[in-house]
């Protein structure tokens, strides 16, 4: 089966996926943060649930918080929602995958 992800491609070309799109794509459960943050360059970055385990931190460079920074976005239709940068798949598949 393949599943449909809800994506869009924003005015300044930036391909973005819906944030429940992300939690289907990892097969994780669309939850709310448990607060997770790291601190980088003395700014507090919160953290996306599906990356908010203490074993997945150490894994988190400045790219990954570049790319896992939620963008909110205005769908053709008006609606506004939140979404990350595409790239964020197999950004976040690398870290699980080295994380175990």
């Amino acid at each position: 089966m393949i599943n449909r992800f809800d994506v869009a491609v924003l005015q300044n070309d930036l391909r973005i996926i819906s944030s429940a799109s992300v939690f289907e794509a990892l097969d994780r459960p669309n939850r709310g943060s448990r607060g997770g943050a790291i601190t980088e360059n003395e700014e507090l970055i919160k953290l996306p649930a599906f990356m908010d385990a203490n074993n997945l931190k150490p894994f988190i460079n400045q790219y990954v918080i570049d790319v896992i920074k939620g963008v909110k976005y205005r769908t053709k239709d008006g609606k506004i929602k939140e979404g990350y940068d595409a790239t964020i798949l197999p950004v976040v598949c690398d870290i699980l995958s080295t994380s175990t």
